[in-house]
């Protein structure tokens, strides 16, 4: 896993304006605050937030995206809110981005849902067997027995 200092360093070879302050706090406040969290596998849940970073800061994106990158799950799976994190980075276009993410993820979700009740009520028809016979007594047909 990316360590913040590695993080910071890499960013800071193709961007020469980078306030490593910004992304320290946003490394900090999500390990702090998956803490307690595990994959399904038991690793500690961190490693998705900063694979995310790190992926970003291969993509040359800016502080802020890559804070958010960061971040992108503690609204949703920490004790973390909105405004906690508002305070706590006092970064403008930081909290502008997460508000956007969490506008889509619940636009997301809702359509998820939606989309997963018709799926739902379109696959669930009762089962209907449907038996073929040997072409030698029937020719090519099938018989559904329902």
């Amino acid at each position: 896993m990316l360590k913040s200092e590695e993080l910071i360093n890499k960013v800071k070879s193709y961007n020469k304006f980078l306030n490593p302050e910004t992304l320290s706090k946003a490394y900090e406040f999500a390990l702090k605050a998956h803490v307690k969290q595990k994959r399904d596998e038991g690793a500690p849940y961190i490693i998705h937030p900063v694979a995310v970073a790190d992926i970003l800061s291969d993509l040359k994106l800016d502080s802020a995206t890559i804070a958010t990158g960061l971040l992108h799950d503690t609204i949703e799976d920490t004790h973390a809110t909105y405004n906690t994190i508002k305070e706590d980075q006092n970064i403008p276009k930081l909290t502008s981005t997460i508000n956007m993410i969490i506008l889509l993820q619940t636009n997301k979700y809702n359509e998820t849902i939606r989309h997963t009740k018709s799926t739902l009520k379109l696959q669930y028809k009762p089962l209907r067997p449907v038996i073929p016979c040997p072409t030698s007594l029937t020719g090519s047909k099938s018989y559904d027995l329902t």
